[in-house]
């Protein structure tokens, strides 16, 4: 735990032994905004995953999570987030990847959700060397070859 030089906590730890900014008052904040700064900038830059769960229907979800793999799974199949796991429970974790920050994860789960469901399924097969084919155009460009 981190404080200030009054007492003032910034930073306390979950159960689950995250760490989780707190606030200090208003007047210790105008004081101290490049420590401010520095501490947003470090829980921004935690660690985050991309998982990709194989739900009941063997449909796939895609998605990015900050919390341990297991509670964000446990969370899905008890159906505690609306939309489009929770009606497809039980689901299982099929892939997962840890990247330093939450920015990146999510640049890869965007990624990753425009991908076809043989190129999903080649990553989480570990198959890496079958992406680059898996990647090409099937048809022609629409564009390209209309008269």
């Amino acid at each position: 735990m981190a404080t200030f030089g009054n007492g003032v906590r910034t930073i306390d730890t979950t159960k689950d032994g995250r760490e989780m900014a707190l606030l200090p008052p208003p007047d210790v904040l105008i004081l101290a905004r490049p420590y401010i700064q520095r501490l947003m900038s470090r829980c921004m830059s935690a660690g985050a995953y991309l998982c990709i769960l194989r739900c009941a229907d063997g449909s796939y979800y895609v998605g990015t999570t900050r919390k341990s793999l297991e509670e964000r799974l446990g969370e899905h199949n008890a159906g505690l987030h609306r939309g489009y796991t929770s009606s497809r429970r039980p689901v299982a974790m099929v892939f997962a990847q840890h990247f330093d920050t939450i920015t990146d994860a999510v640049a890869a789960e965007r990624q990753v959700k425009g991908w076809s469901r043989a190129k999903k399924e080649a990553m989480i097969e570990g198959a890496w060397s079958r992406l680059p084919d898996l990647a090409k155009r099937r048809s022609p460009h629409p564009k390209k070859h209309a008269d």
